[in-house]
């Protein structure tokens, strides 16, 4: 964690995890590389060093993160150099997240414990795989204020990226814990691509000046954000709460989880109005072990369970569920 401050006691956090899989033998999408070294150049080293790049361009820093030509290149958006006192009233948290992958461990953990009051924190800005752009990028968490669409659109013609806005936070990253909390969130983000959680995500293929254009624009808005006097108001959205997701734009079934629950199973601390896991029966206290006739040993268990390649609106799971001294089965089902 990485603290900017400002001149008032009120704070953006700007985040990026920085793990990945390893040798692959959780979450690689090709079982044939287990055991090969997963790198992880765009998920997530592209936004780590994005996200250490800004922290460098706002503070004013010598130590410039990347080549020199390349870091010589940006300016796609005009920016105003460091922040100072007269142009930056919250301050600024920049904070490099592990246990993403696991199932947002790192992000979920802060809120849990934060270090700062969450609520005075303004806005989170995350940036998960922003190397690989083809000239877009998607931003997710519009809708979390009323103030970003205007913003945006505000930048469109200071930027040859075009924008692609999602209202909703609903990507499985590290904003979903802080959206949880009813604080606005924008996740900046490149697209997937067919070297997604494979060995060979590496660094030959990260498009770096397209990175950088996306930072200009991630630097344009947390600039906005700093700016003295400047509200920005909290929307809820249908799946502003921390939701145990299946994978990008798969269904979102409705379950908030323990990320810190260390015995077997996932602990259900909250269950989402009108979700499917609230028409399958589900409550806060709930502990799932089994789905589909399998062992639940922990998040990322369930997760896998619910994005296999059939699942979907019309997929049910049963789920074995232990509840107190009883042990239930419910039925979860995207209908």
């Amino acid at each position: 964690i990485g603290v900017l401050p400002g001149t008032r006691d009120e704070y953006v956090v700007i985040g990026a995890h920085y793990d990945h899989l390893g040798l692959g033998k959780r979450k690689a999408l090709a079982p044939e590389n287990v055991g090969q070294i997963h790198n992880g150049a765009d998920d997530n080293a592209s936004g780590t060093a994005g996200m250490l790049s800004l922290a460098a361009q706002l503070s004013g820093s010598s130590e410039v993160v990347g080549p020199a030509a390349v870091d010589s290149l940006r300016g796609s958006v005009p920016n105003s150099g460091r922040l100072t006192p007269a142009n930056q009233e919250p301050g600024l948290v920049f904070i490099a997240f592990a246990g993403e992958e696991l199932g947002l461990l790192g992000s979920s953990a802060f809120v849990s414990r934060p270090s700062i009051p969450l609520g005075k924190i303004r806005a989170m800005v995350n940036l998960d795989m922003i190397g690989r752009s083809d000239g877009a990028v998607y931003i997710g968490g519009v809708g979390t204020a009323t103030e970003f669409r205007e913003w945006l659109d505000g930048l469109k013609g200071q930027t040859p990226l075009t924008l692609s806005y999602a209202d909703t936070p609903q990507a499985p990253s590290d904003h979903l814990a802080f959206a949880g909390e009813k604080i606005p969130v924008l996740f900046f983000f490149s697209g997937l691509h067919p070297d997604y959680h494979q060995p060979s995500d590496d660094r030959e293929k990260i498009d770096q000046f397209r990175a950088l254009e996306i930072l200009d624009l991630v630097e344009a808005v947390t600039r906005r954000l700093v700016q003295p006097r400047q509200p920005v108001h909290f929307v809820e959205t249908d799946s502003s709460s921390a939701l145990l997701g299946a994978s990008f734009g798969s269904p979102v079934f409705g379950v908030v989880s323990e990320p810190s629950w260390e015995a077997d199973g996932v602990l259900v601390t909250g269950v989402k109005a009108s979700s499917p896991a609230f028409a399958a029966g589900l409550r806060r206290g709930d502990i799932i072990v089994g789905c589909d006739g399998e062992a639940v040993m922990d998040r990322l268990d369930l997760v896998e369970h619910l994005k296999q390649p059939d699942a979907g609106i019309a997929t049910s799971h049963p789920l074995l569920v232990v509840r107190g001294e009883e042990i239930l089965t419910l039925v979860l089902s995207g209908n």
